[in-house]
């Protein structure tokens, strides 16, 4: 079996990262390897599934099933996006879920429909690729059981609507670039058990 290491540019067509990650299929390693889903790429997720890291861009990830998703890491670079949704669909990350991360671009994410998202930090426009993340319905929820950086070094935008919530302990709004969360609706929220900064922690950024 080939090991998805050796085509780090592969385009995956409708792949099911289920079947990548918890067999020996291309993916190689059962539950240790890095996907990439970039070129294009589509990989769509329908049931329980483990990785080392997964990075997307330019590639979609659409994440539908019924079960756990986990992981260490997740990047989405330039033309990157991920889709969360049902309330059945429980991703959780590890490390980090870093949304706009390398490449020139937009990136961007979904928790939809009740899914539910956890992470140990996340960064939304991390370092050259902005990025974008939307929360909508009752039931959707990102849990950050650490900090929360909105336009860290790229323009974040963080959007909460119609009963979703975000969890951490820090929010930033604002680093090196501009950083705007939005959050509407009965029922929403965003909330910390520490602080809320707004506004640049550098030079030249600001927050709203």
């Amino acid at each position: 079996h080939r090991d998805l290491h050796s085509f780090p540019t592969r385009r995956s067509s409708d792949l099911c990262i289920a079947s990548v990650l918890n067999e020996n299929g291309i993916g190689g390693r059962r539950n240790t390897d890095t996907v990439f889903i970039q070129n294009g790429g589509n990989a769509n997720i329908t049931g329980a599934a483990a990785a080392n890291s997964i990075f997307a861009g330019p590639g979609s990830i659409a994440f539908t099933g019924f079960g756990n998703l986990s992981d260490s890491n997740v990047f989405l670079d330039a033309g990157g996006t991920a889709d969360v949704e049902g309330p059945a669909s429980n991703w959780t990350n590890g490390n980090g879920l870093f949304i706009g991360n390398d490449g020139q671009g937009q990136a961007s994410a979904s928790i939809r429909l009740g899914a539910q998202v956890t992470s140990s930090n996340t960064f939304l426009g991390e370092t050259t690729s902005a990025g974008t993340l939307a929360l909508d319905g009752s039931g959707s929820t990102l849990t950050d059981t650490n900090d929360l950086f909105v336009g860290t070094g790229a323009a974040g935008t963080l959007m909460v609507q119609n009963g979703a919530s975000v969890s951490s302990f820090h929010t930033f709004l604002g680093g090196t670039a501009s950083g705007t969360a939005t959050v509407s609706g009965a029922g929403t929220s965003l909330s910390n058990s520490g602080n809320l900064f707004v506004g640049g922690s550098f030079d030249g950024g600001h927050g709203s």
